[in-house]
Parts: structure tokens; C-alpha cells; sequence
């Protein structure tokens, strides 16, 4: 997705933080805003110049980037990347 779709300047608009978004647009309109990104990245993708696009990384690189600006799976939060969980929902 481009979250150019969301604002020209999203990370000027929102701190470039999600919950920043959330904060300001609420769970329905970032929900919103996540899918004019999206439209916005099928519609333009491929239109920015080649120096201007980002480069594919791997799950590995992206880990790397987040634990590099403070962000880091510490925090209680489990995730998964392609297994199956099961949730407990009673």
C-alpha cells in the first residue's frame, strides 16, 4: 500500500505512526484510509520514478529496520507470519 492514499505527507500528518492515525481518524477512518492506500498503490504503482520507489526487503530486513528505530517484539505481543493460531474465544 502507499500511505499516500491516507495523506500527500503522511509522515508529516501523522507522526509516522499508526497510532497517531488512529488517534486522529479513529479505527474507522484509518480503517478507511488503509484501503485508499491501497487503491492508491494499484492505481500509481509503478508511476514514481525507479531512484524515487522502495526496494523489496525481507522479513528479516523489515525486523531489523523496526528493532533499529525502537520498535521491538518485547512488548507481550505475539505474532505469526504464516502458521496457523488458534484463539481461545469463550
Amino acid at each position: 500500500m502507499d500511505l499516500r492514499g491516507v495523506s500527500e505527507n503522511f509522515a508529516k500528518d501523522f507522526d509516522d505512526d499508526f497510532d497517531v492515525m488512529v488517534e486522529k481518524l479513529g479505527a474507522k477512518g484509518t480503517a478507511e484510509g488503509l484501503l485508499k492506500a491501497f487503491a492508491y498503490f494499484q492505481e500509481n504503482k509503478g508511476k514514481d520514478p525507479e531512484a524515487d520507489r522502495e526496494t523489496p526487503i525481507t522479513v528479516k530486513e523489515w525486523k531489523d529496520k523496526l528493532a533499529d528505530d525502537g520498535f521491538d517484539d518485547e512488548e507481550g505481543e505475539e505474532e505469526d507470519f504464516g502458521g496457523e493460531v488458534a484463539a481461545d474465544r469463550r
